[in-house]
């Protein structure tokens, strides 16, 4: 079952949050369309507001959310977003995968969307202005910015941008948490993206956090780890910035919690995941 009475219920919050904003074209909004024949488009560079916002000049923008910023009552209610047009899109030639290290027992990871030919991304691009796009950006640390073109599925090209976590700094395998991924679904919901994408979304179960002995003590060592873990990441972001790292490929996000995710997963993978079983793997 898609969704819970308990998300039915937020669900019908979100989405007098989302009405507020208005509906972009006709026939485009929440349950109040035709999606027959969707079309997609290639992400590729584009010009105008987007590049001008992505080098730092002044701008408003559009921005495409597939994560949980798809659900209002996290993009409106907790981060203070309100934006001024939303239309549900389609992003093309890109894949959506939970590949973002978070904490083991706890929230495993959280999505990115991933260059993958002959792929698709379903979602919603958000019209913003600067200053919510630098609150979406605070909130969404260790993202890199990529310029992208989608179509609505009203049939509109929108050139924008959207976030991108580093390909380096990824970890496959890794399962979201259960709460994290009844946040997208509900957004998918709410947006009425396509019943084949809710379908595909309704598939990855999530990860059911500290509900045995073993993930709970896992979720406390990973806490109590923390200090250890901070001095791991000071010690891998310095290697960095200071051009001494080995690894192979390093990245050139120097995201502080970015270095303390991976140390914190490298801890997971060698101590605790041998001892108290897998902390968030999409078998586990």
């Amino acid at each position: 079952q898609l969704l819970s009475s308990t998300m039915l219920s937020s669900t019908m919050i979100t989405r007098e949050s989302a009405s507020s904003f208005g509906r972009v074209n006709k026939g485009v909004g929440l349950r109040s369309r035709d999606r027959t024949g969707s079309p997609v488009v290639t992400a590729r560079r584009t010009s105008g507001s987007a590049r001008r916002a992505a080098c730092g000049v002044r701008a408003d923008l559009y921005y495409f959310a597939y994560g949980s910023n798809l659900n209002t009552t996290v993009l409106i209610g907790r981060r203070g977003v309100k934006p001024k047009k939303a239309q549900p899109s389609i992003l093309k030639d890109y894949s959506l995968e939970f590949s973002v290290p978070g904490l083991p027992y706890i929230e495993p990871s959280f999505a990115t969307v991933a260059e993958s030919p002959g792929q698709e991304c379903h979602g919603v691009m958000y019209y913003v202005t600067e200053e919510q796009w630098e609150r979406i950006k605070e909130t969404e640390r260790g993202y890199d910015i990529a310029e992208v073109e989608c179509r609505s599925y009203s049939g509109d090209k929108i050139s924008g941008v959207t976030l991108v976590f580093p390909t380096t700094q990824r970890r496959q395998g890794l399962s979201p948490s259960k709460r994290y991924i009844e946040l997208i679904k509900e957004g998918a919901y709410e947006w009425n993206l396509t019943p084949e994408w809710q379908n595909k979304l309704a598939l990855e179960k999530g990860y059911v956090a500290l509900q045995t002995q073993s993930q709970q003590v896992g979720a406390a060592v990973a806490m109590g780890l923390l200090p250890v873990t901070t001095s791991l990441a000071v010690t891998r972001a310095a290697t960095k910035l200071l051009g001494f790292s080995t690894e192979q490929n390093p990245t050139d996000n120097n995201e502080p919690w970015v270095d303390l995710s991976q140390s914190t997963w490298d801890l997971h993978d060698s101590v605790l995941k041998p001892i108290l079983g897998d902390g968030g793997s999409a078998s586990a």
